[in-house]
């Protein structure tokens, strides 16, 4: 019975999590969450959603479990987890601006 309890808490609480930051992110960026969600290719899109597979893999997120919640598949989420520092690099003054906004309203 404990174990049915404490996978119900984990579930809700990666739930809270994924939404917590699916919003900061679409905030900040003003990327709406559908277009981050999407498989859209446009450079924002991917910018965005590269940060939002970031810090669900930095709050504990496995990459197998980003790609089942986000329905993209585990190669996206590798390659774009991978490749996080050089698309950092890549963006310029602005994802480091998304970056600290982002890790100064995610909690936790």
């Amino acid at each position: 019975h404990s174990y049915c309890i404490i996978f119900a808490w984990n579930s809700s609480m990666k739930s809270i999590i994924y939404q917590e930051i699916l919003s900061v992110v679409e905030s900040i960026t003003e990327v709406p969450a559908q277009l981050i969600l999407s498989h859209s290719k446009l450079r924002e899109v991917v910018d965005a959603r590269c940060l939002f597979f970031h810090y669900l893999c930095k709050k504990g997120f496995t990459k197998s479990q980003v790609s089942r919640i986000t329905h993209h598949s585990r190669q996206c989420v590798t390659a774009l987890e991978n490749g996080f520092k050089i698309r950092c690099e890549q963006g310029g003054n602005i994802m480091s601006i998304f970056i600290k906004k982002i890790g100064s309203n995610v909690s936790g």
